[in-house]
């Protein structure tokens, strides 16, 4: 099987995997579609010992185990890690992930090093804030969220706000 750049490849022997609706984990997603990544078969645990709660929460009750990565699949098989399922951002409803933003602002040449997370919003629950960190001297082609907003990302994916400092955060604060 040829190696797909990007790709975590496919599911092993005898483990069956699947892309699940984020809303509804009984529902498998169309490839191409972002999903939460669900694998079933004799690899996966039967669930935490003396924690049943954390068992029910984690494996559906026909044996599929939340594997708690959002993921695509492509139309040959292959499999994509697209963010955690801890770091989605629900803006509106819309799911919105860090880890698509972070690339697409990355991308910009002014830009060294970038972290997104969430902001309270009143209206639509959250929304993503992009830490951004410019390269020296960058401080004249400084980049606005306008000019990026158009570049390979869903439309869901908007930041609330958009600016430079010092550092960036290394981890996700704890929701």
């Amino acid at each position: 099987m040829p190696t797909v750049h990007g790709s975590i490849g496919f599911a092993l022997p005898s483990l069956e995997a699947r892309v699940a609706a984020i809303e509804d984990a009984r529902v498998t997603v169309p490839d191409g579609e972002p999903g939460e990544l669900m694998v079933r078969g004799p690899l996966v645990m039967l669930g935490y010992y003396g924690n049943e709660a954390a068992t029910r929460a984690a494996i559906e009750s026909d044996g599929w185990l939340h594997t708690g990565d959002i993921a695509t699949r492509d139309d040959e098989g292959h499999y994509f890690i697209v963010d955690r399922r801890k770091d989605l951002i629900i803006t509106g409803g819309f799911n919105v992930y860090p880890a698509e933003i972070e690339r697409v602002v990355a991308s910009h040449a002014a830009v060294a090093m970038v972290a997104v997370s969430s902001v309270p919003d009143e209206t639509l629950g959250e929304l993503a804030r992009a830490y951004v960190v410019l390269r020296p001297g960058a401080a004249q082609r400084r980049p606005r969220s306008s000019t990026i907003a158009g570049r390979t990302w869903r439309p869901t994916s908007c930041l609330a706000r958009f600016g430079s400092c010092p550092t960036c955060p290394r981890h996700r604060p704890a929701r």
